[in-house]
């Protein structure tokens, strides 16, 4: 798929603004998506042969042994339609889904409180009390919202198993393992120190032209995370299409790929 496909598919939520969606909700959309982002990719760490690890490998995720399971030798094929699963591989999954799963879980829910003009609570938004951002989180939760989050997650579904069926013969447990990793950091990254600066630099700007304060923290928080999106789509752009990679997206792309 060419990459303006993807952005196009990347950008469709926030048309919801249009049918008086707020931006919270848009924003629990992709905050589905991206939940299922680093499941899918954790999860296609299992298919991968155990005999494909290198001790020279660049790639040094966080790996999570599951008793009883991790020090199994041999593989599992529950159903014809999928490959093989390898017990060996398991722990480059439970470590993706738990490092990558904790920073976007975190990220992600203080990325939908930046979208809802809160009244500061002892002093800041960073003091408030962790039930207030689930009540947000929650808050924003719609039948809309959760499918069109599903949709968005079907459309990684799909790009992941064209990577899969593509690259197996030539990837490692260990490569794939590190993109839900370096997601899940970039997310942290972005929402937190980028994110502090972004609201705290935007933030006259908005207000100054004369938008009212819900308005203007949901279009700051939907520009905050839409154009680092579309760099980490960008990047897998190139990581599913075997692409040497730029001087940004790099940091995003298995360490495999940057001697491309």
């Amino acid at each position: 798929m060419k990459f303006y496909l993807i952005v196009l598919l990347n950008v469709l939520p926030i048309g919801l603004l249009y049918f008086g969606f707020s931006a919270e909700e848009v924003l629990f959309a992709y905050w589905l998506e991206m939940a299922g982002f680093v499941v899918i990719y954790s999860l296609l760490c299992l298919f991968v042969p155990p005999e494909r690890e290198d001790e020279e490998q660049e790639s040094t995720p966080l790996t999570i042994s599951v008793p009883f399971v991790s020090s199994r030798v041999g593989s599992a094929q529950p159903f014809d339609c999928i490959p093989p699963i390898y017990f060996e591989s398991v722990k480059y999954t439970t470590g993706g889904v738990f490092l990558g799963g904790a920073f976007w879980a975190v990220s992600g829910t203080i990325l939908i409180d930046y979208s809802t003009p809160t009244t500061q609570i002892d002093g800041g938004r960073f003091s408030r009390p962790i039930a207030d951002y689930i009540s947000t989180l929650t808050g924003a939760v719609t039948i809309e919202g959760f499918l069109i989050g599903l949709l968005l997650f079907m459309f990684q579904l799909t790009f992941a198993i064209w990577f899969l069926k593509k690259d197996i013969e030539l990837l490692s447990g260990a490569t794939i393992a590190e993109i839900p990793e370096n997601a899940g950091i970039y997310w942290l990254l972005i929402i937190l120190p980028f994110g502090i600066l972004f609201m705290v630099i935007t933030s006259p700007v908005v207000y100054v032209g004369g938008i009212d304060p819900e308005t203007g923290a949901g279009i700051q928080a939907l520009l905050l995370f839409i154009f680092p999106k579309l760099l980490l789509e960008w990047a897998m752009f190139r990581t599913r299409n075997r692409l040497a990679p730029g001087p940004v997206s790099r940091w995003l792309m298995p360490r495999e790929f940057h001697h491309k």
